[in-house]
């Protein structure tokens, strides 16, 4: 019955907090509504991430360094945005690596977003993955299994202090598999 909802309430929350920056005078906000226009033309079929036009290529482009400016000058939100993309290869070639050292970044700031994506990186053992050290199969040789978990747990636990809800719901699972004690 809801099915489908969810995304739309986030997009929504995402818009009005833009609009909200907007009138703020915060030009990073700018850059986040061309990107939600961006991706809402790739999720109507219009366009596509993984072979944009040269105009979306463009605005991509401009979105990817304003955000690495911001980065610079310490915006937590940029440097998770950042590593959004890196994740998924949107824009920039898809690293794991370069995924979970901006998303550490802005997890070290305290943003709740970038702990819960770091923890699920960790948790999935590809936050290590083309990292000085790994090994054949691209994971961290010092960081399997329980390590990884507790690493995982440790920043599912920040965000979940924060009140994010899918951390609370992820810390719950690994603690129920018996993962981290």
């Amino acid at each position: 019955m809801l099915q489908g909802v969810w995304p739309k309430c986030t997009e929504i929350a995402s818009f009005m907090l833009v609009l909200v920056c907007l009138h703020a005078s915060q030009p990073l906000s700018v850059y986040i509504i061309r990107y939600f226009v961006l991706k809402r033309h790739v999720a109507r079929g219009e366009a596509t991430f993984e072979a944009p036009s040269p105009a979306e290529r463009r605005e991509l482009a401009s979105v990817i360094r304003l955000w690495e400016s911001a980065a610079k000058e310490g915006s937590s939100l940029a440097m998770h945005n950042l590593g959004c993309l890196y994740e998924k290869g949107r824009g920039v070639p898809q690293s794991d690596a370069e995924a979970a050292t901006w998303h550490e970044k802005a997890a070290s700031n305290g943003l709740a977003a970038a702990q819960f994506a770091l923890g699920f990186l960790c948790e999935h053992g590809r936050a290590d993955r083309g990292r000085e050290g790994d090994d054949a199969n691209g994971t961290k040789c010092s960081d399997h299994g329980e390590r990884a978990a507790k690493r995982a747990a440790k920043w599912y636990e920040e965000a979940a202090l924060q009140g994010d809800a899918k951390a609370q719901c992820n810390l719950g699972v690994l603690f129920d598999q018996v993962l981290v004690m």
